[in-house]
């Protein structure tokens, strides 16, 4: 059958599933479907194997009806034929005959307890024989007595799946390839919040071809964490390879690595794979043996016990020590070099932090560099290649032969085909990566050797970026550039002596736009500040780079010092007569001076760090004084133009005249810098003075009831303010669009920095094109944008110890159900599109919640970080007419939730 004839094939099993089996459970659907279709796979390949044999063949079927206890070992046929495919099956166990056979019926016998005895009856027979590890338990999750709560629909549904296996003759499918199309369908369904991270197959080639290099034979293979066998499989199809070996964790992924490797043609006796944790209880049966290859997706930042569980074990201490328990990816990284034969080649995938993360996982590479000189080769990946997660990923090779002292590193993080939900690497992108490789080829953007001393200089960060790297590239060849040591110098500040009264500043109190760097922060409250950091008494700048932008105030010191916590921000001076500051803060925010940043960004947490030593290294634009303050004129000129270009559009669209336009974008500041102020007053008051003790003794009204009432105001002009707001900003008329677009949208926004880790879950099963709705894209992006700022404000001002990146799950489901009334049975109800939006930062407190949020926090403003967007979110879902939900849970993985709610056409 050719192949798009068996794919269409595929599709219609995935969809006869899809519609008789959606009942059951995620795990369970995938168990049940797998388990059923490995049992058709195995009756029809003994009848691909019979049928080459005429004779054979005849004398199969004249074993039908046999008792059960002449069939154990009991005739030569069964024996000769377990020995050549692993197994054997008698006539009435197939499923044809299951199925011709046995009544349709639930609660009488029927033909899906017929099923499970002949699955039982496969491996038992086995027991005792060389391919039983091969099949012991493979059939574990299929239990048709443990569904049987859950109705007659359901078993009736899986009748009906099982009816359409029985259907298909038994020289139609190519096994290998189903496996494949149902594995990459259950992983698209599921991501990685349900199920084990796939790997893609561009993946899987390029790891196999990287150990195969060069190789022309590999008898021993082993994956530490095989999950579905994808990795062992290219290998074996590779050829030379005798023994596949790993070991896995989940018993139903485990169960499904064998299905796996059988239904892609590896005989059952050359299939070693175990169940268990690979770290802390490894197979003894691989102890003693050493591999011609290891390769491994690792499960991303996995977290393991450790010294607590295995004590100071060889296959680590010789190996440079223990990994960090809240990560073990060098755990498994020593422990696949442990099972490495002396001439044999490792390639593991790994995050591409794990390249840089400092202390005991710093410790590990430098011993596995300097000291064993194992390391041979480190590929960056592009980002989202993997279904679930857009984390980024790196391949990390290592061989123990190794004779020369060079490290080949490889950007392939830009060469790739991009799409929707998910990155491909082309064959054309394989290809390079592997004949770079093999030929250990140098080019200036893609590729660079680079000796163990100079790997060493950068404190053994394998970041690609450190290596790979052109100043042509960022810096004009005909210009000249001072470096930075040049022109600042550091600020040192002091240390605080216990508790001291000063200005806490953020990250986000700086300044990203390079017309407004002036700050005295006057407007911040003092704060009891201690721990690590500095105190600042004296005017500087202060400058930070983080989610791949530039942050620059120039702080002007006016009695009150400011607190600045280890590692956020660096304080610095400029060298007086080397660069004007105003032509300093410009060429801060250029493309160029970022270019050279991320070269030096270190870090895994929210903030992405660069060292002042680091800092110093970087490059600025030299020119003489009178030139410099030249181009500032220039550039303040372009600046004004530009804001008067866009007033007027604003005003076009609007259809306002000038004068009312003016007049009320002033008001708007006014008032708004007014109200901010009084708030502030308010606040102090409240805690200095007893409100109740001051009475007006005219009045007979005490200073509280008078606070009360401007209380009452201060809410009345902020409505105000907000109504006004609406008039100036217009409402972005709405268009038809579809799901996709959402979904579209959602991935640009929260997968475009690299220090996060999303989860998407979709939830539907419709095609997102056909889901339609009203919307304004603007506004929409508004709303997510200012969803994802509240969070990192948040959750960087209420740090939170435990967690070191902040995560999102943004859940998408349909048919969310609102009622219009509360007239019970006779409301009617709107359905909506449903996005959750949820995160592990710290949760609002509990006065402040979703009030709190659109009524305290005003607009989008960096300065105020509670309360980000509130208004702006509730402003333009009702714009768009919809609805804006928050809600709060102290004790949930992810505590904070935003609900946007879009009504379907």
């Amino acid at each position: 059958m050719r192949t798009d004839q068996q794919r269409d094939l595929f599709g219609s099993l995935w969809k006869n599933f899809q519609e008789h089996g959606y009942l059951l459970e995620w795990k369970d659907r995938k168990a049940y479907l797998l388990g059923l279709v490995f049992y058709k796979f195995l009756c029809d390949n003994q009848l691909r194997h019979l049928r080459s044999d005429p004779e054979l063949y005849d004398d199969f079927f004249g074993l039908e009806g046999t008792p059960d206890m002449e069939r154990r070992g009991a005739n030569r046929l069964e024996v000769d034929i377990t020995q050549k495919i692993g197994y054997f099956i008698y006539p009435d166990e197939l499923l044809t005959s299951v199925w011709q056979r046995d009544e349709r019926s639930f609660f009488n016998e029927g033909p899906q307890y017929s099923v499970e005895r002949a699955l039982y009856a496969i491996e038992s027979r086995l027991f005792g024989s060389d391919f039983y590890d091969s099949f012991a338990g493979i059939f574990s999750d299929i239990n048709f007595t443990q569904i049987r709560h859950l109705g007659k629909s359901t078993t009736d549904g899986l009748l009906r799946v099982i009816d359409f296996l029985a259907s298909i003759p038994d020289d139609q499918l190519d096994y290998g390839m189903l496996f494949d199309f149902l594995l990459e369908k259950f992983a698209e369904e599921g991501g990685r919040k349900r199920a084990e991270v796939r790997t893609p197959a561009s993946v899987s080639e390029l790891l196999t071809g990287l150990v195969t290099a060069n190789r022309p034979e590999i008898q021993k293979a082993y994956d530490p964490a095989c999950g579905n066998a994808t990795l062992l499989i290219d290998l074996a199809k590779k050829g030379g390879v005798q023994v596949l070996m790993g070991q896995e964790i989940n018993r139903s992924v485990y169960n499904i690595a064998r299905m796996n490797l059988m239904a892609h043609g590896v005989h059952p006796g050359n299939i070693d794979i175990q169940l268990g944790n690979t770290l802390e209880e490894p197979s003894p049966e691989h102890n003693d043996i050493r591999f011609d290859a290891v390769v491994s997706v690792l499960p991303f930042n996995t977290k393991w016990r450790g010294i607590e569980r295995i004590g100071l074990g060889d296959r680590f201490m010789s190996l440079g020590g223990l990994a960090p328990k809240s990560r073990a990816d060098y755990a498994f990284v020593q422990h696949m070099i442990q099972r490495l034969d002396e001439h044999g080649i490792m390639a593991v995938i790994l995050p591409s932090n794990a390249l840089f993360r400092g202390n005991a996982e710093a410790r590990i590479r430098r011993f596995l560099i300097e000291d064993r000189n194992y390391l041979d080769a480190v590929i960056e990946l592009p980002a989202n290649i993997f279904h679930g997660t857009s984390t980024s990923t790196s391949i990390l090779v290592f061989k123990k032969d190794r004779t020369d002292n060079n490290v080949l590193f490889i950007n392939a993080s830009r060469h790739f085909e991009k799409a929707k939900f998910q990155n491909h690497l082309r064959p054309e992108d394989i290809q390079r990566i592997l004949s770079t490789y093999s030929s250990r080829r140098i080019s200036d953007d893609y590729s660079h050797q680079a000796p163990l001393s100079e790997i060493a200089s950068n404190d053994y960060n394998l970041s690609i970026s450190r290596y790979i790297y052109k100043e042509g590239d960022s810096l004009d060849p005909n210009k000249i550039y001072l470096p930075l040591s040049d022109v600042i110098t550091q600020v040192k500040g002091r240390k605080l002596r216990t508790e001291e009264l000063s200005i806490k500043i953020n990250v986000l109190d700086l300044s990203p736009d390079p017309f407004d760097v002036a700050q005295s922060f006057t407007d911040k409250e003092k704060e009891w500040n201690s721990g690590s950091g500095k105190l600042i008494e004296e005017d500087t700048f202060l400058f930070a780079f983080y989610n791949d932008k530039v942050y620059l105030t120039q702080f002007k010191y006016t009695g009150t010092p400011i607190f600045i916590r280890t590692g956020t921000s660096l304080p610095f001076k400029l060298k007086i007569g080397r660069v004007d500051p105003n032509f300093f803060i410009r060429e801060m925010f250029s493309d160029y001076m970022k270019q050279q940043l991320r070269r030096y960004v270190s870090g895994t947490t929210a903030i992405q760090r660069v060292s002042f030593s680091n800092f110093r290294k970087v490059r600025v634009e030299y020119l003489p004084l009178n030139e410099q303050i030249s181009r500032v004129k220039e550039a303040n000129k372009e600046y004004i133009q530009a804001k008067e270009l866009k007033i007027q559009a604003e005003r076009e669209r609007l259809g306002i005249d000038q004068a009312f336009y003016t007049e009320a974008a002033s008001l708007k500041h006014s008032l708004g810098h007014d109200l901010s102020n009084f708030s502030s007053g308010l606040s102090l008051l409240e805690k200095h003075i007893d409100l109740d003790k001051v009475i007006n003794p005219k009045r007979g009204r005490s200073l509280r009831d008078v606070l009360e009432d401007m209380k009452q105001s201060k809410n009345d002009i902020t409505q105000r303010l907000g109504s006004f707001e609406k008039r100036l900003r217009g409402k972005e008329p709405l268009e038809e669009t579809s799901l996709s677009d959402v979904i579209e949208a959602v991935d640009s926004i929260f997968k475009r920095s690299l220090h996060f880790r999303w989860e998407v879950i979709k939830d539907i099963t419709d095609n997102p094109k056909d889901i339609k709705f009203q919307w304004a894209p603007e506004s929409f992006n508004t709303v997510l944008k200012n969803i994802r700022q509240n969070a990192l404000d948040h959750a960087f001002k209420i740090s939170n110890p435990d967690r070191d990146e902040i995560a999102f799950e943004v859940t998408i489901l349909v048919d969310w159900l609102e009622p219009q009334n509360r007239l019970g049975e006779q409301a009617n109800y709107t359905r909506y599109i449903a996005l959750a939006f949820k995160n592990n930062g710290a949760p609002f407190p509990k006065k402040f919640g979703f009030k709190g949020l659109t009524e305290s926090g005003q607009t989008t403003d960096r300065k105020n970080h509670s309360g980000v967007g509130g208004s702006d979110i509730l402003r333009l879902m009702e714009q768009m007419n919809g609805k804006f939900e928050l809600s709060t849970d102290d004790d949930a993985e992810f505590p904070v939730t935003y609900r946007l709610l879009l009504p379907l056409i």
